[in-house]
């Protein structure tokens, strides 16, 4: 009767894990964004390579860039689920991306450059392009490691991610709705792909249920961050609260996972 116990107990704990991965990570299942503010995150992305790419000692950024290319594919790429959404634009788009990622992971600056100066959120459709979802992790050396970067500070070329969240935690001021939302929009993305790279099971915490859940509660607070700053005047307050709880999440993790 024991044995009988333990192993419906641990078909019902792979059920919920399931369910919790198949919630974030499945392509399908993944946020949507409304065509306005998908523009906006896309330039956004796009600005930060272009601009990035002329700098100094672009090649310390690598990471960081890499990483930003593989967030414009994955938002294409989930994008295609929005209601006469044109699935053959949006996956030209993340395609478009991903060669730029590519030249990025064999140090191709000259290649990176070209690629990217042609790159626009409203790219002209590829007839021929395969809609086929893309498996992006692993694809071009994208790892964990790589997918972390853009949360290190400018000056160790990321782009100050988690300072930002911090900062925000404290109070979004009114001028700064804007790129709060883009950021969280961001932050869904990275829920997405964090998820896709849970670890196996090393210990009594360090398991891929805790990896996925707080990868969950991190996609739902950016979530509920952008529909409070959508609310007009005095969502602030409450995109600030989801922003902490976000932060929250991010250092119960690393608690746990980070070496």
């Amino acid at each position: 009767m024991l044995k009988n116990r333990r192993w419906f107990l641990l078909g019902l704990s792979s059920l919920f894990l399931g369910l919790l991965g198949l919630t974030i990570s499945d392509p399908a299942h993944a946020a949507t964004i409304a065509t306005n503010d998908f523009k906006s995150v896309i330039d956004n992305e796009i600005k930060y390579i272009k601009t990035r790419l002329g700098e100094p000692k672009v090649e310390k950024a690598f990471g960081t860039l890499k990483t930003t290319a593989f967030v414009i594919a994955h938002l294409a790429q989930t994008q295609m689920d929005v209601k006469d959404s044109d699935p053959k634009q949006l996956a030209t788009l993340r395609d478009a991306a991903l060669k730029i990622a590519g030249a990025l992971n064999k140090k191709d600056i000259a290649g990176a450059t070209k690629l990217v100066s042609t790159l626009t959120a409203d790219i002209e459709a590829d007839a021929s392009v395969d809609t086929k979802p893309v498996k992006l992790i692993g694809l071009h050396d994208f790892e964990l490691h790589t997918l972390m970067s853009p949360f290190r500070s400018e000056k160790a070329n990321g782009r100050g991610y988690e300072k930002a969240v911090r900062d925000l935690a404290k109070g979004v001021k009114t001028t700064a709705v804007a790129d709060a939302t883009i950021l969280a929009y961001k932050l869904d993305a990275y829920a997405d792909l964090t998820a896709e790279m849970a670890p196996a099971d090393a210990g009594a915490t360090k398991t891929k249920a805790n990896w996925v859940k707080w990868s969950s509660e991190r996609k739902k607070h950016a979530g509920d961050a952008v529909k409070a700053m959508k609310t007009g005047k005095g969502g602030e307050k409450a995109a600030a609260a989801s922003f902490k709880k976000l932060d929250a999440s991010c250092t119960s993790c690393h608690n746990v996972f980070r070496e």
